[in-house]
């Protein structure tokens, strides 16, 4: 492993001169990973992503705190919000394109909304009322 050698090497560099006590190997070992620090740390382009804010409400216009709110893409759920007291989950950093959204709570049925489009730079509003499973 490269990274214990590398702390020994720094430690030497901090307490001497670093060319009179590094070997040519370690002095190596130290630019390499000088510069794979420096790669890393270069940030990635970011790409552009937009936000979906959802308001859960139950069939009389009230508030429903702590509905899930799942966002899938291929089928696959790629983010998940509880909402808030006041109904609201706002699921930041999407991708643009087109998301299924789930939206659950106990005692209500799942309700799914198809095809929801993000745009890049903007917030998607979304309100959705549950409706209450009701036994026979």
């Amino acid at each position: 492993m490269l990274w214990p050698q590398a702390y020994v090497v720094f430690q030497k560099v901090a307490h001497s001169s670093l060319f009179t006590v590094l070997s040519k190997t370690e002095f190596r070992c130290v630019i390499l990973l000088l510069c794979a620090a420096l790669a890393g740390a270069q940030t990635q382009p970011s790409v552009p992503t937009g936000n979906l804010d959802v308001t859960v409400l139950d069939e009389d216009g009230q508030a429903l705190p702590a509905a899930f709110v799942l966002v899938e893409q291929a089928g696959k759920v790629i983010l998940q919000e509880r909402a808030s007291p006041s109904g609201n989950a706002l699921l930041h950093r999407l991708a643009p394109g087109k998301y299924k959204v789930l939206i659950q709570k106990p005692g209500f049925y799942t309700t799914t909304v198809d095809n929801v489009e993000i745009v890049s730079g903007q917030t998607q509003p979304m309100e959705v009322r549950l409706h209450a499973v009701r036994e026979s």
